[in-house]
């Protein structure tokens, strides 16, 4: 079956794999699809309507060989350490065919042939092998896109418990400052307590020497009451003679001698 080339991308599709604008121009399948938003065709920027795409049916003639030699050409061009086995494959199988086709002498036909042999049995099995690499290396890159959600999960966890942390650290500090805090303030009451004891007591000690003193106040002035009387009656009593003098406070041992003594 005979491929034609997409623009767009450079492969080489059959020609189902194509859909057509009314401007004429046709794409592979993949560009087709990535061209829904564009509303001009990109070789000829005429109008393009993606309800007029549609598809060709030809019955081509027999490929010339020239064509396909240079298709084989570019895929070969395009072989990468990164294409897959299937295409090194096609390129080996392309090769076989092409020569078959060839209008060369049998000894120019065999070498080709030969070289054809040499890449599918040196280079396909290297392609195998990086396949089969490949192949373990998105199997690998799928194992760990199902562990990013618990990996990330894990990482939120520990930020969480980070922070926690952080905040129980916080609430012990200031447990500290507050037992601090409590401990001055206790202090503080206990001073104060003693304080008071203290003020109470010279209260009390001044409320007794006060009361003393009120009590020799009060027996001051009896004496000074009685010394006065005694003195009236001195003034009044005769100085040759001895007598008793009774005070109008009856205090008996009032007794006025002569020569002015007064015995208490």
């Amino acid at each position: 079956m005979t491929d034609f080339h997409c623009d767009i991308c450079h492969e080489n599709f059959p020609l189902d794999s194509f859909l057509f604008s009314p401007c004429g121009h046709g794409f592979c399948g993949t560009c087709t699809s990535s061209l829904d938003k564009h509303k001009l065709c990109p070789s000829c920027r005429k109008p393009r309507n993606k309800s007029q795409l549609h598809k060709l049916f030809l019955t081509p003639a027999e490929p010339v060989v020239d064509v396909q030699a240079r298709s084989l050409m570019k895929s070969m061009n395009k072989l990468r350490p990164s294409s897959e086995y299937s295409s090194a494959q096609e390129v080996a199988d392309g090769m076989k065919k092409v020569v078959g086709k060839l209008q060369v002498d049998e000894g120019i036909a065999n070498k080709l042939l030969k070289v054809a042999d040499d890449m599918q049995d040196r280079l396909l099995p290297i392609y195998f092998i990086m396949q089969l690499e490949q192949d373990e290396k998105r199997a690998l890159q799928d194992k760990v896109n199902l562990w990013q959600p618990r990996i990330a999960q894990v990482e939120a966890s520990a930020a969480e418990v980070a922070k926690l942390t952080k905040e129980l650290e916080k609430a012990k500090r200031e447990e500290s400052q507050l037992l601090a805090q409590l401990e001055t303030e206790r202090n503080e009451n206990e001073k104060l307590r003693k304080d008071v004891i203290d003020e109470r007591r010279l209260t009390k000690e001044k409320e007794g020497l006060v009361q003393k003193l009120m009590e020799e106040k009060e027996n001051a002035a009896k004496q000074a009451k009685a010394a006065r009387t005694k003195l009236r009656a001195l003034s009044k009593g005769s100085s040759s003679n001895r007598r008793r003098v009774s005070t109008s406070t009856d205090d008996p041992s009032l007794i006025v001698e002569p020569a002015g003594f007064v015995h208490l």
